[in-house]
């Protein structure tokens, strides 16, 4: 009887994850055109399970290369490892993505769970004597293989990768190096997250129009608008990159563009989201690692596998811009600050909260040109033509709306990409506007990078995040040339 209950126990354990796996849409495949991600289905609550169980997809993975019986192999050791852990690559893209664009108290709280099970797994297979055992032969035999560049490349990559990543490290410090590596993500996320919330506690609150003085409407329609977004009476102004550069810019009242300046530039710094002691030991951290793995600095750690190679190269970069920049910069502030002082300013020196301001008043007097001006002719929506439209002239790329396939937010806007005869090339996913959730700046990212496995092809889903200029009750979105230019700068990253 004992038996018969632990075999009907174990059944209906045994169908309850499998009925929880199929209903995970991180864990399902998507039925969605592409296999785009299924946002509109994914929940908070379905991460934790699906990192979990794509953590022991991907272990498993790494368990059936070193348990391989053959002689290690270019395919059965580095291609296997390439294509390992797919399921987890899928999942991680999504979380990590919205973790940076969409965040709320409880995906910060999710990722810190996993943080620590995503570090274990990183060492797992990066530490995993075995497994790097069966990479450096492949390695050695390399000039025997008759491998083609693509695939001599990725061995070199892979090679290198587990060096760096403490694979030659003894059995004492392997153990180090996972314990600085696991409290790094730790420290990285709560970096992440005090900065987030530091930005988003920061309001500048406006009850009298004469505090407006020098804001053109927009900027006032702006403020209102947040004010309303948030039950306030009057005006609103944050440390979101269009309001504060808008209020820096144009604001009449020195004092008020001193607040603002002061607390942008004192984000988490002390107060109840202070990164000042993150930071330190963030710094310590990395000194160690590099240490760890026979480096003297950090730097010389992170610049060896990138172009500039050593810091040597990167202080003679800068040296050389600057001795041609510096001078024709102070050039440039002493002319701004003789405009200014024209014009009753008073201080001897610009002040960091004065520049911006007097910087505007000088370009509109001399080139009769501002960014008030020229706002009203980069409407958003124009502005994706005109973008979309130069891909299409450049590469006869062709961009169609897909309202079919969601996106995280309501504001994400969705897009088939083909080539000049239709083929399918990508979805690109446009999520302009800043949003309490989503962490400052802008950049170019991917849910699924492209690749071709088992001769069939797969096509990435590409991202840019910005934080542009909203829409107001009485305006569309408008653009300032600088954010034109940035989403010029973070279309290119996604057409590579």
């Amino acid at each position: 009887m004992k038996n018969t209950f632990t075999s009907l126990a174990t059944i209906a354990l045994v169908a309850i994850t499998i009925s929880c796996k199929m209903e995970n849409p991180l864990l399902t495949e998507s039925q969605l055109p592409y296999g785009a991600p299924q946002f509109d289905k994914i929940r908070t609550e379905h991460y934790l399970p699906a990192f979990k169980q794509a953590i022991k997809e991907a272990q498993d993975e790494i368990d059936a290369i070193t348990s391989c019986p053959d002689a290690p192999t270019f395919e059965n050791t580095i291609e296997a490892l390439e294509f390992s852990g797919k399921k987890l690559n899928n999942v991680s893209a999504i979380f990590y993505n919205i973790l940076e664009a969409d965040a709320d108290e409880k995906m910060q709280a999710i990722a810190e769970e996993v943080s620590p099970l995503m570090t274990q797994h990183s060492m797992y297979v990066s530490l995993n004597e075995a497994l790097f055992a069966r990479i450096k032969a492949v390695w050695e035999q390399r000039e025997s293989l008759g491998l083609e560049k693509d695939q001599l490349r990725l061995l070199e990559k892979t090679y290198r990768e587990f060096e760096l990543s403490g694979a030659n490290l003894s059995a004492e410090d392997k153990k180090l190096y996972s314990e600085y590596e696991e409290q790094l993500s730790l420290l990285s996320l709560k970096f992440g997250r005090n900065a987030l919330a530091a930005t988003n506690a920061w309001k500048l609150e406006l009850t009298d129009s004469t505090d407006l003085s020098g804001l053109p409407d927009y900027v006032k329609d702006m403020g209102a608008s947040t004010a309303a977004e948030l039950g306030k009476q009057g005006w609103v102004f944050d440390l979101s990159y269009p309001s504060y550069s808008a209020f820096m810019q144009f604001s009449d009242r020195s004092d008020l563009r001193k607040k603002c300046y002061m607390a942008y530039n004192s984000k988490a710094y002390g107060g109840e989201y202070d990164n000042s002691e993150v930071c330190i030991q963030i710094a310590d951290l990395r000194l160690k690692v590099a240490n760890l793995l026979g480096f003297k600095t950090y730097a010389d750690y992170a610049l060896v596998e990138r172009m500039a190679k050593n810091v040597t190269a990167v202080h003679k970069l800068l040296d050389d811009l600057m001795k041609p920049s510096l001078p024709k910069a102070k050039e440039e502030l002493a002319e701004v600050l003789s405009y200014a002082q024209s014009c009753g300013y008073t201080e001897k020196a610009l002040q960091p909260w004065d520049f911006s301001y007097w910087s505007e008043k000088y370009k509109a007097s001399k080139y009769d040109l501002s960014d008030e001006l020229l706002k009203p002719y980069f409407q958003l929506d124009s502005c994706i033509d005109a973008v979309f439209g130069l891909a299409t002239r450049l590469y006869g790329l062709q961009f169609t709306p897909r309202p079919d396939i969601p996106g995280y937010n309501k504001d994400v806007k969705v897009y088939d990409v083909s080539d000049a005869d239709g083929k399918h090339l990508a979805l690109f996913y446009a999520d302009f506007f800043p949003r309490a959730t989503k962490r400052g700046g802008a950049w170019m990212t991917s849910f699924r990078e492209q690749s071709i496995q088992n001769g069939v092809e797969y096509r990435p889903f590409v991202s840019i995040v910005t934080n542009f200029s909203k829409p107001t009750a009485t305006a569309p979105s408008l653009l300032t040339h600088y954010e034109l230019t940035t989403f010029l700068h973070e279309f290119g990253h996604s057409i590579h």
